[in-house]
C-alpha cells in the first residue's frame, strides 16, 4: 500500500510537472504569436506610410512639373508676340523711313521747281 501511495504520488507531480510545462509552451505560442501580430501591424503601417509618402511625393513632382511646363508655354508665347511685335515695328520703322525717303524726294523736286 505504501508503495502503490508512493507510485500515486509520484504519478500525480509528473501530471502536475507535464501540465506546467504545457501551461507554459501555451503561454510562450500565445506571447510568440502576439509578437508576430504586433511586428505585422508595424510592418503594416511602415508600409501604408511609405505609400501614402510616396503618392504625395508623386503628386507633388507631378504638380511642380505641370507649373512649369504652364509658365514655360506662357514664356514661350510672350517670347513669341514680342518677336511678332519686333517684326512690326521693323516693319513699320522700315515704312516710315521710306515715306520720309519719299517725301524729302518730292521735297527736293518741289524745290528745284
Amino acid at each position: 500500500k505504501t508503495l502503490q501511495e508512493h507510485a500515486r504520488v509520484i504519478h500525480d507531480n509528473s501530471q502536475l510537472a507535464h501540465q506546467r510545462v504545457q501551461d507554459q509552451l501555451q503561454e510562450e505560442k500565445m506571447l510568440r504569436e502576439e509578437s508576430g501580430r504586433s511586428v505585422q501591424r508595424q510592418v503594416d503601417t511602415s508600409a501604408r506610410n511609405y505609400e501614402n509618402e510616396r503618392q504625395r511625393l508623386a503628386k507633388t513632382v507631378h504638380d511642380a512639373v505641370t507649373h512649369m511646363s504652364e509658365r514655360t508655354a506662357s514664356a514661350q508665347t510672350i517670347s513669341k508676340r514680342l518677336q511678332e511685335e519686333s517684326s512690326e515695328v521693323k516693319r513699320l520703322a522700315l515704312r516710315l523711313q521710306e515715306e520720309a525717303a519719299f517725301g524729302l524726294k518730292n521735297l527736293a523736286e518741289k524745290m528745284e521747281e
